[in-house]
C-alpha cells in the first residue's frame, strides 16, 4: 500500500468538534470553496454593474442555465431507472458523480470553450455566435 503526502491525515480540532481527514480532502474542499467564491464574486459584479444589471438582459442567460439543469434531469428520470433504495452514498460514488458533473458542468464548459476557441482561431466572430451581445473573447 502506497502512502504519500496526499494521504497524510490532517486533524482540525475546535473545542468539541474534531474532523480528521486526509490532506487530499482538505485541498479539494479548499479549492472548491475558492472556485465558488470567485463564481459568486463574478456574478455579483455582473448583476450590480455589468452585462446582467438590467432585467431584460438576465432573462435569456437565466433560461439557458435553467434549461441546462432541467433537461438532463428530465432525460435521466425519463430513462425508467428505479431509484428505490438509492441513498446519498450511492449518488456520491465515482461513476454517478462523474456522469452528473459531465452533464451539469462539462456541457457548459465544452460549449463555451469551443465558442471561445472558434473566435480566437478566427473561424467565426462573436457577432455570429451571439448577435447583440458584447464579446469577452
Amino acid at each position: 500500500m502506497r502512502i504519500g503526502v496526499i494521504d497524510t491525515p490532517v486533524v482540525v480540532l475546535v473545542d468539541a468538534l474534531k474532523s480528521a481527514k486526509p490532506l487530499l480532502v482538505w485541498v479539494n474542499g479548499g479549492l472548491m470553496a475558492v472556485f465558488f467564491l470567485m463564481v459568486g464574486l463574478v456574478l455579483k459584479r455582473e448583476f450590480w454593474g455589468g452585462d446582467l444589471a438590467e432585467l431584460n438582459k438576465i432573462i435569456l442567460p437565466a433560461l439557458g442555465v435553467i434549461g441546462d439543469m432541467v433537461v438532463p434531469v428530465l432525460a435521466f428520470c425519463k430513462s425508467g431507472i428505479s431509484f428505490h433504495g438509492v441513498g446519498l452514498d450511492h449518488v456520491l460514488h465515482g461513476v454517478p458523480l462523474g456522469i452528473a458533473l459531465g452533464l451539469f458542468v462539462g456541457k457548459q464548459v465544452g460549449v463555451f470553450g469551443f465558442c471561445w476557441l472558434g473566435v480566437k482561431l478566427k473561424f467565426t466572430s462573436c457577432q455570429k455566435i451571439s448577435p447583440g451581445c458584447p464579446c469577452m473573447a
